[in-house]
């Protein structure tokens, strides 16, 4: 089994691609002030892109967001991740504080993925801050299986807001988890097509691997192991 601070110091942070930033405007802050004034009363408020409105309540109202294909969540409950790390046994339920982290899980077709590779074959890496420095910057890495690149296995999904309070940290906030059974506040259905990391999802052959999850993803500038397919895009009208 493997703790996060060990995986975290093997992650090589100046090849992840950063996550975009966010210019916070008094206008801005009051706009997504009053679209969650209005969400959580059932209603439509002024309109921001999602995944900025989502980063807000991360930063600004702090709230959690975990990302889904399933539209119909009244509650989380607690339940085994099955990875390979110390707590993959143990039943609980997960959050995140990265909004790009929550909008990878709500898009990702894991059916099509199945249906294209036989396995669901994608992953993340998420750094928050530099490994060595511990200077903030997040910074991401999104793959999946290069079979599957070419059929652009996304979907629109939900991320689902959950309050902070029954949630605790894992090392330098890489997640959270709760004991028990958590109710989300709201939700925003959300599209791949707004999501402004999709540009940067990697095609990775998942059959180079290697076991020790230490090391999960290879060398960023091996050719076999990062195929150059192209560019993930997506219309608007899909």
């Amino acid at each position: 089994m493997v703790d996060y601070e060990s995986f975290y110091q093997c992650i090589d942070y100046d090849r992840l691609d950063p996550a975009p930033e966010v210019a916070w405007t008094s206008e801005l802050r009051q706009t997504c002030a009053e679209r969650w004034a209005r969400l959580r009363k059932g209603k439509t408020g002024p309109r921001c892109p999602d995944w900025v409105f989502l980063q807000y309540l991360v930063e600004h109202e702090g709230l959690l967001l975990h990302g889904s294909q399933d539209p119909g969540i009244v509650a989380f409950e607690p339940r085994v991740a099955g990875n390979a790390f110390e707590d993959g046994r143990t039943s609980r339920v997960y959050a995140s504080s990265s909004c790009q982290l929550a909008y990878w899980y709500a898009i990702v077709d894991r059916e099509k993925l199945k249906q294209v590779c036989g396995a669901v074959k994608f992953g993340m890496i998420y750094a928050p801050v530099h490994p060595q420095t511990m200077v903030k910057g997040p910074r991401h890495f999104f793959h999946l299986s290069h079979v599957a690149f070419p059929h652009r296995p996304f979907r629109p999904g939900v991320v689902y807001i959950l309050p902070r309070q029954p949630f605790s940290p894992e090392y330098l906030e890489l997640q959270w988890y709760a004991e028990k059974s958590v109710a989300p506040l709201a939700s925003v259905t959300v599209s791949p097509a707004d999501w402004p990391m999709l540009p940067c999802v990697h095609a990775l052959n998942w059959d180079l691997l290697p076991k020790d999850p230490r090391c999960k993803i290879p060398r960023f500038d091996t050719p076999e192991a990062f195929p150059a397919i192209g560019v993930m895009t997506w219309s608007r009208d899909e």
